[in-house]
């Protein structure tokens, strides 16, 4: 009886009564169809709509990008730029005449704010063309120096002879060694002669002149300002600290790295690969199995050790000092007019015409040149880092000489 109640209670719990009619439901399922149609059909168009739209904004922008690209490549616009740069080179090198002769207190905070657009624009510029690791070169390490000197240590006469030693001998002479030209209308060429002689021309200005603080000054009859055999043992201990930081970078860090890109160029593929210098072609003949690495490392050595020879005149005398500055600038005019009535406009032309193809080529082949390099941000970063530890250990070592 038990189980007949409980199936009558389950009849009586779905009875016909609370069942909606057929119509009504069927009713309800189109009235439901027809909303969910309406709400995708709505949706999609809203998406539909805000795609054409975003296409449009594409294309409208693809083509601005194509004109300005047009405009950048053409060769009266590139024509253009190349006088502006030779117009600002100018006059830059009037300001630093000024600067020198009777400005002296001026020039290292001109030299700041000249510098380091330069330095970011070189950067980047040499990272597209896959030339970055000549920014590891011993030139950018006196630049670091000079920040050094202007800012934290400008009453260290012991640093300061250091600087002057390393800025007077392989940076200043190095002009002359590796052939710079002054080229006004190249800005790449300007970089390379200013970072060259802008150190050295702070050396000249901290040493003779007459317009800064007397407590900020180097005198020359000041019997503490007279070099030592200390003090060209801390100029061979900067070198070889920058040398040991560029070699374990080059060489132990990034070896693996260079060896698979063979576009990345550093210094030694420079001497020994791309163009190679005069000098290592001799030594090859003379030592058929010498590698650009060590020949590069050797020469640089002995190269220094012979221009600090030269040191001990230029801190003791302005007209020998003023003589070495003005024979670099002379070499370095000398083969930029050389460029200009030799070669320059066949090289100018072709030139031109070379970067215009270069811009107009094909996206796909662009990326295939570059795929090879990294992040610039990345490259940047982990470039300062290293650059600062070369520098914190090269103080460091500075400071336990004088120490010992």
């Amino acid at each position: 009886m038990k189980e007949e109640d409980a199936v009558k209670n389950r009849f009586v719990q779905t009875s016909p009564a609370d069942v909606p009619p057929e119509g009504e439901s069927v009713v309800e399922e189109n009235r439901a169809s027809r909303g969910i149609k309406k709400f995708l059909t709505e949706k999609v168009i809203r998406r539909s709509s805000m795609m054409i739209k975003s296409l449009r904004v594409s294309d409208k922008i693809a083509k601005g990008q194509d004109k300005l690209k047009d405009r950048i490549t053409n060769v009266p616009f590139m024509r253009f730029m190349d006088k502006l740069s030779f117009i600002l080179g100018l006059l830059l090198i009037v300001i630093t005449e000024y600067l020198v002769l009777d400005h002296q207190e001026l020039l290292p905070h001109f030299y700041t704010l000249l510098m380091l657009p330069l330095m970011i624009y070189r950067f980047f510029a040499y990272h597209k063309a896959n030339y970055h690791y000549f920014m590891l070169d011993f030139c950018y390490y006196m630049q670091i120096m000079s920040i050094l000197l202007i800012y934290f240590l400008p009453h260290d006469v012991r640093y300061f002879k250091l600087f002057f030693g390393l800025a007077n001998g392989p940076l200043l002479n190095s002009v002359i060694m590796w052939a710079n030209k002054l080229i006004l209308h190249d800005i790449d060429k300007l970089t390379s002669i200013f970072i060259h002689i802008y150190p050295p021309l702070l050396s000249y200005a901290f040493r003779w002149s007459s317009h800064y603080d007397p407590e900020w000054i180097f005198a020359v009859d000041s019997p503490d300002n007279q070099l030592d055999r200390w003090d060209f043992i801390c100029m061979l201990v900067g070198y070889f600290v920058w040398q040991i930081f560029y070699w374990v970078k080059v060489e132990l860090m990034d070896k693996k790295k260079l060896r698979e890109n063979k576009d990345l160029v550093t210094s030694a593929r420079w001497l020994g690969e791309v163009r190679p210098h005069a000098y290592y072609v001799w030594v090859k003949k003379m030592v058929p199995r010498a590698q650009p690495e060590m020949t590069l490392i050797l020469t640089q050595l002995v190269y220094t050790a012979i221009t600090l020879c030269f040191i001990p005149y230029m801190y003791s005398s302005k007209v020998v000092h003023t003589f070495f500055i003005g024979a670099n600038m002379l070499s370095a005019s000398w083969l930029g007019a050389n460029f200009y009535f030799e070669s320059f406009a066949q090289r100018y032309t072709s030139r031109l015409q070379a970067e215009v193809e270069r811009q107009r080529r094909p996206a796909e082949e662009n990326q295939a040149i570059t795929k090879y390099c990294p992040n610039s941000r990345r490259s940047f970063i982990v470039f300062f880092i290293y650059f600062s530890s070369g520098m914190v250990l090269m103080y460091l070592s500075f400071v336990l000489t004088i120490w010992l």
